[in-house]
């Protein structure tokens, strides 16, 4: 019997100690860097999904604040309501979608909660000599919204605007 000979025939196959340590020292150094970037990323589509959430729910907000009465109050004097609860991520679950189902800290997972603060104040205004005038016939309403990322990240969102006390300018 023979022995075939060429390039591949009769060598010693196999990758060397040094090639093995290499490829396991990239492979240490790639593997915890991708992680940490896809949780980042994961991170930080949460965040953002949530603050398009909590502004959609404010101007909501502000949407039912225009259907109120309209709240006259003093200079100086403002109105606050709040905290209360706002769902801003129902996970898919669209059946737990009344706020009852948030509470102080949360432990329900079908849904992701945040608090809204609404603050209405006589509106201000400034003229071009720099006196400030108090408006009777408007208010500002604020909307403030804030929720807990995860334990670093509490982030918030404003929403305001001018309510005038005539149903047509609204």
């Amino acid at each position: 019997m023979t022995l075939k000979t060429g390039k591949f025939w009769g060598t010693r196959g196999g990758f060397t100690l040094v090639e093995v340590l290499v490829t396991l020292g990239l492979v240490v150094i790639f593997l915890p860097v991708a992680g940490a970037i896809l949780t980042n990323s994961q991170m930080a589509a949460s965040l953002s999904k949530h603050k398009t959430e909590a502004t959609y729910a404010a101007q909501q907000i502000i949407e039912a604040q225009r259907q109120d009465p309209f709240v006259v109050l003093s200079s100086g004097h403002s109105q606050v309501t709040g905290p209360s609860w706002v769902i801003l991520d129902t996970k898919g679950n669209y059946n737990n979608s009344n706020t009852g189902v948030c509470s102080t800290y949360n432990t329900n997972n079908t849904v992701f909660c945040g608090q809204a603060v609404v603050t209405i104040t006589p509106a201000v205004y400034t003229s071009t000599s720099g006196t400030k005038t108090t408006s009777t016939t408007v208010d500002h309403v604020a909307v403030q919204i804030y929720w807990n990322e995860n334990r670093f990240i509490h982030p918030s969102v404003t929403y305001a605007t001018d309510i005038a006390n005539d149903p047509m300018l609204n």
